[in-house]
This record gives structure tokens, sequence and C-alpha cells, in this order.
């Protein structure tokens, strides 16, 4: 039986796009897959636990948690995991997301062990100023050593668009021979994210001009998330309006990037905007069923989950062109030009003032949302899996 090493260790407490990502794989390639055995590793024993038992996994034969005493960063995980990885007798690792062990995979060499990472974006690449306080930016010259090995040395990359794909080839130059071993696999959204029931056909407009209208966002607070300029246009949205407006910002707190809270004090909005925090996946659910619009003006996406997420629960989107949203989103969102604050006013405007255009767009996010799934993004992993060494 083949040995498939899946890298865990990327999923924390309160799980990230990442994290999210690494779990719905998990949920599915032991079961497309019963001929593989998969050692799937990890480095908190709690964190391993819930993983496996909320996938329900953990009884599946072909199934093994492991505890690998490093976390992802740690110096000491570059050259134990090549050990751990000849002892398992690994026939594929993979890593969902940029970092690999790189003394087990040498440059153009192909060995007994098939390299896989997903890199998922390159927005420290193409963002000016994208989060100037992350480990990233702090360690700049180390992150693009890292992102460049792991493109060398990888005998396979997956990205989760065609734009981050282009983007991935562009800003590292990868000659033709690096850029084929590149593969495009979009993400899914879980079946969880649903309309509120007995709403699926069709969602009645509110017409209680007393009834509040609520904004949602949902992601981190980093500066090319533009939710300070999202808490501006909230600001400038209000008066237009006879019906009460609120904005409720759901995500982790970040206390290095203050400035959505600052312009809500500075605005004397505190009673109108809430920072809500990290939501479990009912919760999520649940914001996204009562709010009346997703409005998500961030400078790039290497794919945007919450979009995803928002149409598959039947709430009207408004982002922006930037990254792969577009991609994402096709025809069933409103989209303006990043960072321009007035084409986002008047793109939420409309959605608040219309609702047969918030309708027409509910209905045809519900048919976009339809076409990702995890089942198609665990079947094209496993697909990759199994190929053969380009």
């Amino acid at each position: 039986m083949k040995t498939i090493v899946f890298d865990a260790r990327w999923i924390h407490p309160e799980p990230s796009g990442i994290g999210i990502y690494a779990r719905e794989l998990l949920r599915r390639l032991p079961r497309l897959a019963p001929e593989l055995d998969f050692v799937v590793l990890f480095n908190q024993a709690d964190v391993c636990r819930r993983t496996l038992a909320e996938t329900d996994i953990d009884a599946l034969p072909n199934v093994r948690g492991r505890l690998f005493d490093a976390g992802i960063f740690a110096p000491r995980s570059q050259w134990r995991l090549p050990v751990e990885l000849r002892r398992l007798g690994a026939s594929v690792y993979h890593s969902p997301n940029y970092l690999l062990p790189y003394a087990a995979f040498p440059v153009d060499r192909p060995g007994r062990t098939r390299a896989v990472t997903t890199i998922h974006d390159v927005i420290p690449f193409v963002v000016p100023d994208h989060a100037p306080r992350s480990r990233k930016t702090r360690l700049w010259p180390l992150f693009v050593w890292c992102m460049r090995q792991s493109v060398a040395r990888a005998d396979a990359v997956i990205t989760v668009s065609d734009a981050s794909r282009r983007d991935l080839i562009r800003v590292l130059r990868l000659p033709p021979p690096r850029a084929a071993r590149i593969q495009r696999i979009y993400n899914g959204v879980d079946a969880g994210f649903s309309p509120t029931p007995g709403e699926e056909a069709t969602a009645a407009p509110c017409r209680d001009a007393a009834a509040p209208r609520t904004l949602l966002y949902v992601g981190r607070l980093d500066p090319y998330k533009n939710v300070a300029l999202l808490v501006r246009v909230f600001a400038r949205l209000q008066p237009r309006f006879a019906f009460p407006l609120r904005l409720r910002i759901v995500g982790p707190p970040d206390a290095r990037y203050p400035q959505a809270r600052e312009a809500v004090r500075e605005l004397g909005l505190e009673a109108a905007v809430s920072f809500e925090g990290f939501l479990d996946a009912a919760g999520l659910v649940q914001a996204y069923r009562d709010a009346t619009v997703l409005a998500h003006p961030s400078r790039y996406e290497g794919f945007g989950l919450q979009l995803l997420e928002a149409m598959r629960c039947g709430l009207p989107v408004v982002c922006t062109t930037a990254g792969a949203m577009p991609e994402v989103v096709g025809e069933a969102a409103l989209l303006t030009p990043p960072d321009d604050a007035d084409a986002f006013l008047q793109a939420l405007e409309r959605v608040l003032g219309d609702p047969p255009l918030a309708e027409r767009l509910r209905r045809a996010g519900l048919e976009q949302a339809a076409r990702f799934t995890w089942e198609r993004t665990a079947q094209a992993t496993l697909e990759l899996y199994r190929s053969k060494p380009a």
C-alpha cells in the first residue's frame, strides 16, 4: 500500500483558509482512495483529536494520525522531517502551504518520495504593504527563498485559481519546465453552507422600512483586506437609506492592524459596527443567512472562500476585480476596482436599494457556488498524487 503523508500542522485551533483547505481534503481523500495509506502529521494533540473526529476519519483503517514534535516553522522540522518521511516509507508528501522539508527533496532530482505543495497565493509579491507586520514581511528575504526553493524542489505545485497560477509563474519568473509542474485545482465549499431552510427557491425581499439591513465582512484585518475603507464607505452609506444599517466584521482580532477600529471610533460608528471575532462553522453559516450583502473590498485574493460560502448561503456579494475574485464569482456578483471607495459605495447602494437585483444576484450566486465542491478538489488532488512525475 502506498503511503501519503499529509502535513496537517497548518490546521490551527482557529482554522484559517489554509486550515479549512487541509481539513476538507482530509475529510474526503481517505474515503476516495481506500487503497492508499494516509499518515496525517500534527504537532498539537488537541488539534489532532479534534480534526480526526470532526472529519470522521479517526476510525478509517487507512488513516493514522501522528504527532510530530516540531512546528511548521521550527528549524528542527527541516532536518527531522526528512528522517520521518524515510522511516514512514512515504510515497507522497503533501504540504497544504508553501513550506517543504527541503533536505528531503533535492532540486530537479526525483527521489523515492514525491513532494506536492499547495501555494494559495502570491499576495506578498503583488500587493504593496499587504501586511507590514506579518512574519513574511519581517523575514522577507527568507520567505522569498522558501518560495523559490519549494517550487524548485516540488514534483507538483497546486494553486487554487488561474490568477494565482499566472501570478506565481510571473513573479518567480519560472521557466516553462517548472511552470508545467503548476496545476490549478479550485477550492470547494461545504454543503453545510446553505440558505435558511425554506428559502432555497426564493427569498422574499424585506419591505419593512424599520427593519435593519446588515453588511457582512468575513476575513482578516490585514491592510490589503481594506476593512478600514469598508468602514468609511459604510459611514457614507448609512444616511442614504431610511432603514437602519449595521456592519458585522467577522474574523480573528489582530492588534497589529487597528485601522478599522480606529475608523469606527473616529466616525462615531460604535453602535452600528460590531467586531465579532472568530465564529465556528455554525455561527458563520448563521451570519451569512442573517446578512443582506457580503461586502469584500480586498485588494487581492488568491481564491476567496468567503465569496463561495456567502453565495452558497444565498447572500448577494459585492467584491473587487482583484486577483481570483472575478474567476470565483463569475457573473454572480457586483465587482468594482480595488481601492475605489466611490464605486464600492455605489455597488452596495444598488444591492440594498434594488430588491430585484439582490434576488438576481442571490439566484446567480447559488448557481455559481454549486460549481465548486470539495469532492472535486479532493478527486483532482488524488489524480495528482497518482500521476507520474513530470
